[in-house]
């Protein structure tokens, strides 16, 4: 999934656009967007003044993982390898009951 020739592309936009505060720009972004998911969940499950339906929140939760798949990029990280191994140690705490 994070192969995918779209994510080149923004990440060049992102290079081009940001100049030296790529990286930091990308990481701000990641944070607004996991704010935008969390307030769409909130709405979903009637917390908030307005409801959000389930598409909404997918949406937002995307954006998440957009941006956070752009950021990783341009710091020249494996974001698959790094989620296989947290995803292992996921699943070990799990069933040891820690999680």
């Amino acid at each position: 999934m994070f192969e995918d020739d779209r994510f080149h592309e923004i990440v060049a936009h992102h290079r081009a656009s940001h100049s030296g505060a790529t990286v930091l720009a990308n990481a701000l972004c990641m944070a607004e967007e996991m704010g935008e998911a969390i307030q769409q969940i909130r709405r979903h499950l009637g917390l908030a003044r307005s409801a959000a339906t389930l598409e909404q929140v997918g949406e937002e939760m995307a954006d998440v993982v957009i941006s956070t798949a752009v950021t990783a990029r341009l710091m020249g990280l494996d974001l698959a390898a790094h989620i296989d191994a947290k995803l292992d140690v996921a699943v070990e705490r799990t069933r040891q009951g820690t999680a």
